[in-house]
């Protein structure tokens, strides 16, 4: 590696950052010439969520199994796995 004039900088997410640390590191990198700036979104506030609510009153909750196209209903609440709310053919 041409590392007598090579510097590096990165900038990104830790896991990025450490996977170019690691991989410099590895090829025997001088790290004095690595240089890093992390940066991360801020942290999301809680969101507030009520308790499960069932509309206009309904007693069933629709279930719709995309890869099948198929849609049960299963009672409410759930009292099982969603795949035994299948119906049987």
């Amino acid at each position: 590696m041409a590392q007598d004039y090579l510097e590096v900088f990165c900038c990104g997410p830790e896991p990025f950052m450490r996977a170019v640390r690691e991989a410099l590191a590895g090829l025997g990198y001088d790290m004095e010439r690595y240089h890093q700036e992390s940066f991360q979104a801020p942290p999301a506030e809680a969101e507030n969520v009520s308790d499960d609510v069932v509309p206009h009153g309904a007693n069933t909750a629709e279930i719709y199994f995309t890869r099948s196209g198929i849609t049960a209903n299963a009672p409410r609440p759930i009292p099982c796995s969603a795949l035994r709310a299948l119906p049987v053919w």
